[in-house]
């Protein structure tokens, strides 16, 4: 039963979205990045031009981070639970 507020990445998914982050370099999607468009739409956190180019620092550091879980629980073989809250 769905929980609100709640996802869940099942094994499979994990392993796959692990080895697809682990492919793509940080600077490929930085050629992306939009602190302008992202302030418009407002993506969480608010901090675009508000904070420069430490935003996307912000965006390395977590993406690092992301990369990381999804890679130890794929070589565990474990799901993931996502919180929106």
């Amino acid at each position: 039963m769905p929980i609100e507020g709640y996802s869940g990445w099942d094994p499979a998914d994990v392993a796959h979205t692990a080895e697809l982050l682990s492919k793509t370099p940080f600077d490929k999607l930085a050629e992306h990045y939009d602190p302008v468009e992202m302030d418009t739409i407002g993506v969480y956190p608010r901090i675009w031009i508000r904070d420069g180019n430490d935003s996307l620092s912000y965006l390395r550091d977590n993406y690092a981070s992301l990369v990381e879980v999804f890679v130890h629980a794929a070589r565990h073989r474990s799901g993931l639970v996502q919180s929106f809250g």
